[in-house]
């Protein structure tokens, strides 16, 4: 049996169809596991930046950015909420990367079949010849689905991120690249659309992602070489010419930020130099994945290692536990209870693997001929003589489709060296700690690049298998079947369709604010968040958010003129009583007092300039933003500069006081006294936070996730706001009852939550609550608002008797916490407690 002309095409097309049916079983999979909204992470940002037609974060991704622009357009809003439009996107590019991984599977595994099968007949005829048309595109479809359906890339295709888009573009060229080795292999000149066409996707790729690059390092030579590019001269211009044309989003950055710049967008590109500034990341540092100062924590071993470790602990197809569904993560913990010399050694075995499917043979003379090119042989009868003569007759002949690729257009070893450069490179440069599971985590995103070249080289060994066996479309039906219950387990963890937890958090940070307030928010999943809901939702038009982290950069004083509520006293936030605080920035507190009660800008000026006139060196302030502060600034966790704000608040005298405002705080002069009803309104504002976000443990709070930090960041600001309210309130003759009583509520709704998860509650929380609840007992003032009242009371009377025992438990808690005796108050709290336990004895 020869492989016919038509025979050719048959096996192409079926090939095809089973490749392109492993991106429609990952979209099938991916679609019903959406996010509910928004996701963490820079998905906020980038869904903002896109519904604004803004400029991003280095590199500015502008070609994510038009993509969620087109798909933000009121016309598709029957599609329904700007977020599950991205999300969606994300799904459809990532089952396109699938369908692109399983081409270049398939490439893999009929070089595979060429180079190791063909000089052993019983592998490539008799039954294993029926099955062709069928191995190579399993084989293919193998490597998609393993790909598509590993746990980490799964989680970035069902939300809102660059990866998806990258992925994508990163499989079109590693499958563009195998079409040309094939053609090359097959004798045949890779035509000038395939080349230009890979061109093109090489420009939009750098447009998306820069690690992009890593992969064009080893891609671009392989085609350059095997397209036979230097001959070519036409084709090359070309071929540059479209490079370039897939580059061309990047002038976006100069013209929006010249033309349309937006509130919030981040960098000023309007000139040569801030643009070149912005697309090099030199914000973060240009060869930096990490900008803070704790990098570098892991060797480039050590980081190898664990990349091996989870790969065949996590993302390969398994079906034994590495974790308890509903558990926190335990990466990085699981992968460093893996020893490094067994690490290393899994991250060898990938490589020998890598290295053995390289290095094919070449078929005897006789393998490549037809059955009478063999010459003689003895036949030990006529029955083994006629089955060998129909094995030989099944192998490709000189004039046939099906040629030996030579060694020089290895599709594997382009794979292999591939992954072994973005390996090198990345884990050379990257300097993210990997000991915070969170970090950990964004790392981790970055894995997902040479996990494609894993799969497909895992795939090829299962080729390897299947072919030699006989039977290599069973073999890889099995291993599919075992994808597919893999698949299954993982279902509920993969399963975001009910997680809207950063978009519920937006919202209570959000809902919980006085009008025309501007937020100032500290952390990622707080900024993009709020940004998201605000850009993208119109909620709370009349809030303006900031992120500390941007404001602090130079380039903020060339944006600061668009906001309309907030009053800015210099370039851009410093450190206070620094060179360049002295140089025009503004501290903290500048911007605290600049903001705090209604002054147009010339009163503002005049008021800092007299506070620094002192200090000679300081240069007079240049005030932009407002003309008047129009609302209250609100700070969302512990900004930059903290430690500044904070020896402001503790002065003597006092220039600032501050009140809770849902996760958030906002600040007044010292000398406005504070009421019980602004204090009622503040415990409602943090209840609305609350209410409004409705956090509560679900299986996506794992170690490793940004709903896991927004978890944490809720409760721990739920806190902070209760101790807040009730120094406030007990500051007051007569004490405010709304405030002690919500505070004590507040501290009742922490502690659940601590007992709920396991943990041992803080001996500053147990102190708190007992102190609230000793001001219930005694105090004698009426309620402003309607309460919410603790311990299950039904009325403010209840509410004392029932106050009265629970000082004793949580007071008793706190006495027995092995911190306590450090705490000044123990004496006070343990005198207390004896006079309370007499009264009550005496009562009874």
């Amino acid at each position: 049996m020869r492989i016919t002309s038509n025979g050719a095409a048959s096996m192409q097309l079926v090939t095809e169809a089973l490749c392109m049916l492993a991106g429609f079983v990952c979209l099938a999979v991916y679609v019903p596991t959406l996010y509910a909204s928004i996701p963490g992470g820079d998905s906020g940002e980038l869904a903002a930046e896109g519904c604004l037609l803004g400029v991003a974060h280095p590199p500015g991704y502008p070609l994510i950015v038009w993509l969620y622009w087109l798909l933000s357009r009121p016309a598709l809003a029957w599609a329904g909420p700007p977020a599950y439009r991205f999300n969606l996107a994300s799904a459809t590019a990532g089952a396109v990367a699938a369908w692109m991984v399983a081409r270049t599977g398939a490439h893999a595994a009929r070089f595979v079949r060429l180079t190791h099968c063909l000089s052993r007949p019983q592998a490539a005829g008799g039954k294993g010849q029926r099955d062709l048309p069928w191995a190579d595109g399993t084989a293919g479809m193998l490597a998609g689905l393993v790909w598509g359906l590993s746990p980490l890339v799964w989680m970035y295709h069902v939300g809102a991120e660059v990866f998806a888009l990258n992925n994508a573009l990163v499989a079109t060229l590693l499958a563009l690249t195998a079409d040309v080795c094939a053609r090359a292999a097959d004798g045949k000149v890779p035509g000038s659309l395939l080349v230009w066409t890979g061109a093109l996707v090489s420009g939009l790729a750098l447009s998306n992602q820069h690690t992009s690059v890593l992969a064009l390092a080893v891609l671009v030579p392989a085609v350059f070489f095997a397209a036979q590019l230097h001959n070519r001269p036409a084709v090359l211009v070309g071929a540059a010419a479209c490079t370039l044309l897939g580059l061309a989003p990047y002038a976006w950055l100069f013209v929006g930020h010249s033309y349309f710049r937006q509130p919030g967008s981040w960098g000023d590109c309007s000139s040569w130099a801030g643009w070149l500034h912005h697309v090099s990341r030199a914000d973060y540092g240009t060869f930096q994945l990490y900008s803070g100062s704790a990098g570098r924590a892991e060797s480039f071993a050590e980081r190898t290692g664990l990349f091996a470790t989870e790969v065949l602990l996590r993302q390969l197809p398994t079906m034994w536990e590495t974790e308890e569904p509903h558990a926190e993560s335990l990466i990085p913990s699981a992968a460093r209870k893996v020893p490094a010399w067994a690490q290393m050694s899994l991250a060898v075995g990938i490589a020998a693997v890598a290295a053995a499917l390289c290095m094919g043979h070449q078929p005897s003379p006789g393998a490549t001929g037809t059955a009478g090119a063999e010459g003689p042989r003895k036949a030990k009868d006529k029955t083994k003589s006629k089955r060998r003569a129909a094995d030989h007759a099944t192998l490709p002949s000189k004039d046939s489709l099906e040629q030996l690729p030579p060694r020089s257009l290895n599709v594997i070893a382009v794979v292999v060296v591939s992954l072994a450069v973005y390996i090198a490179v990345f884990h050379g440069l990257s300097n993210m700690p990997l000991a915070d599971p969170l970090l950990y985590g964004v790392h981790a995103r970055f894995w997902m690049q040479p996990l494609m070249q894993v799969s497909i080289i895992g795939a090829s060994a299962v080729a390897l298998a299947g072919y030699r066996s006989g039977f290599p479309t069973a073999v890889n039906a099995a291993c599919i079947a075992l994808l597919s219950a893999s698949t299954l387990k993982n279902w509920q963890g993969q399963d975001q369709s009910a997680n809207s937890v950063i978009a519920d958090y937006g919202r209570g940070l959000l809902e919980s604010l006085p009008a025309n307030a501007t937020l100032l928010t500290s952390y990622d999943f707080q900024w993009t968040a709020a940004r998201y809901l605000s850009a993208c939702e119109g909620l709370r038009p009349d809030i303006e958010v900031l992120n500390a982290p941007m404001v602090s950069f130079k380039w903020f004083g060339a944006q600061s003129h668009l906001y309309r509520n907030a009053v800015f006293p210099g370039t851009h936030l410093v450190k206070a009583l620094t060179q360049p605080h002295a140089d025009g920035g503004f501290s903290l507190p500048d911007l605290v007092l600049a903001n705090m009660a209604p002054s147009d800008s010339r009163e503002t000026k005049d008021r800092l300039d007299h506070r620094y006139a002192s200090m000679k060196v300081f240069k007079p302030r240049i005030i932009s933003g407002a003309a008047k502060s129009s609302g209250a600034l609100a700070i969302a966790g512990d900004v930059m500069h903290k430690a500044d704000l904070d020896n402001l608040m503790n002065s003597a005298p006092k220039a600032v006081r501050s009140l809770p405002a849902g996760y958030s705080t906002t600040f007044r002069p010292s000398m406005t006294p504070v009421t019980c009803k602004e204090i009622a309104h503040a415990v409602t504002s943090v209840f609305t936070a609350h209410d409004t976000a409705g956090l509560q443990p679900h299986p996506h709070f794992k170690l490793d996730t940004w709903e896991r930090a927004t978890y944490i960041d809720s409760w721990t600001r739920t806190e902070d706001s209760a101790s807040a309210i009730l120094e406030e309130s007990i500051a007051m003759n007569p004490s405010c009852i709304d405030g002690v009583v919500g505070a004590a509520a507040l501290f009742e709704k922490v502690l659940d939550k601590t007992e709920a998860l396991g943990q041992k509650p803080s001996a500053s929380l147990l102190k708190n609550f007992g102190l609230a609840l000793l001001h219930i007992v005694r105090g004698k003032s009426a309620p402003v608002l309607p309460l919410r009242l603790p311990l299950a009371a039904t009325s403010l009377e209840n509410l004392k008797s029932l106050a009265a025992e629970g000082v004793l438990k949580v007071w008793g808690a706190f006495l027995e916490h092995p911190d306590a005796r450090s705490d000044s108050s123990f004496d006070t709290v343990q005198s207390v407690m004896s006079q309370l336990a007499t009264i009550l004895g005496t009562r009874s």
